[in-house]
């Protein structure tokens, strides 16, 4: 469904998702807990966020589960956490006991998209498996809903246009839904609301 979407997308020119995660983050000795965001590889670009060192997570690193372990450093978290130290790309952290490199620094006022939290380190949303502890394993779970996704609007598109054109997409997902074993002691009343 979501190849479909894409290929048939007429509403927006880009879109990227994201899923704050407190990580336990060790450098030089000295270990600890701090915000974490797994973001796509299209984050960075979608949003028109670049770098003042390196360069952002895009989308050669968020292609293969456990394939890219890198990060990028928030600003002002490499400033007060690093010293702002120019020679941070290609140093390895250990985020929750697994090895990163860093990749980049984002650009100064950035910190994330959250109002009221700010993000340390920005990490591949498909390296779940290394920053979400737990058994559940949500990107080989397809019923799973933890990331929050975002749009923009190609120029031009009103929010009534892009609702309808969403539409489809979401009614043909709630019916692939109620297909799956969850549903299978639903009444037909359930189904039919749902």
């Amino acid at each position: 469904m979501y190849r479909d979407f894409q290929d048939h997308n007429e509403v927006f020119s880009g879109m990227f998702c994201r899923f704050p995660q407190p990580v336990s983050m060790t450098y030089g000795g000295q270990a600890e807990r701090t915000l974490g965001e797994l973001v796509s590889g299209t984050y960075f670009g979608v949003l028109g966020i670049g770098t003042v060192l390196g360069r952002a997570i895009g989308p050669e690193d968020d292609r293969v589960p456990d394939g890219h372990p890198v990060v990028v450093l928030g600003y002002d978290y490499w400033k007060q956490r690093f010293g702002g130290d120019p020679q941070i790309i290609g140093k390895t952290l250990l985020v929750n006991n697994y090895q990163m490199a860093v990749i980049g620094v984002s650009q100064p006022g950035f910190d994330g998209i959250e109002v009221g939290s700010s993000t340390k380190i920005f990490i591949p949303v498909m390296m779940e498996k290394e920053i979400i502890i737990g058994p559940m394993k949500f990107l080989t779970d397809r019923r799973s809903r933890w990331v929050n996704a975002f749009g923009r609007l190609k120029p031009g598109v009103t929010e009534e246009k892009a609702k309808a054109s969403l539409q489809p997409f979401m009614h043909s997902m709630l019916e692939q839904e109620v297909k799956e074993a969850a549903f299978r002691n639903a009444s037909a009343y359930d189904r039919e609301e749902f």
